[in-house]
């Protein structure tokens, strides 16, 4: 039987994780964690969270200056009709070792981007394919290509992930050897906003 080849396929509505890798992460960065006060706010799961403020803490300076280089490069790519995109929230992350802590699927319902940088190796962050209707509301037929509804890659320190507010995500339990340590963070656009006619902006927003 002679199968008849394509010739070509339509890659429609990517969605797109942007990586950024070797992060400097300070000994300061690492020092102020081991105080930090934590709370286990997604109970029963088991990972502890910090405050949402450490952007303006001097201690992360150097590693909020790298995110909002990463941030800079993510508007410049996707030509961002924003002055800026800029971290609106940003706190630790921490699972201990041995503790199958993980965080369930979820999003993050006020971001534009958001994105995490993993201060150790370790369990990885689960992306969930958002076509939901394409494993949960019709006919499924299995496939052998190896294509499966979520995605994830190796949890490297010093690694950085953006990715859309919107896209759901999870992280692995924690059944390694070692503590799990990282930063989350949350940005929105600041400044001028979508610009209209005689060079209007649509909104007009001020993170601090």
């Amino acid at each position: 039987m002679t199968i008849k080849e394509f010739d070509t396929v339509h890659q429609i509505f990517p969605t797109e994780i942007m990586e950024f890798k070797d992060i400097e992460i300070p000994q300061c960065v690492l020092d102020a964690l081991q105080d930090e006060e934590l709370g286990l706010t997604n109970f029963p799961y088991g990972v502890y969270t910090s405050k949402g403020n450490l952007h303006h803490r001097p201690e992360f300076a150097l590693v909020n200056k790298q995110i909002q280089d990463c941030l800079d490069r993510w508007t410049i790519s996707y030509k961002l009709m924003c002055d800026r995109l800029k971290v609106s929230l940003m706190w630790a992350v921490f699972s201990k070792a041995h503790s199958n802590a993980s965080h369930p699927t979820h999003r993050h319902p006020y971001a534009a981007v958001c994105g995490i940088l993993y201060l150790t190796d370790g369990v990885s962050t689960i992306f969930h394919d958002p076509v939901v209707s394409r494993e949960r509301d019709c006919l499924e037929i299995t496939r052998e290509d190896g294509w499966l509804p979520y995605w994830s890659n190796p949890a490297k320190k010093g690694t950085l992930l953006l990715w859309p507010g919107w896209l759901m995500h999870s992280s692995a339990q924690n059944d390694a050897p070692t503590d799990r340590w990282a930063i989350s963070f949350n940005a929105m656009p600041d400044g001028h906003v979508n610009m209209t006619s005689f060079n209007y902006p649509m909104a007009n927003i001020s993170i601090s």
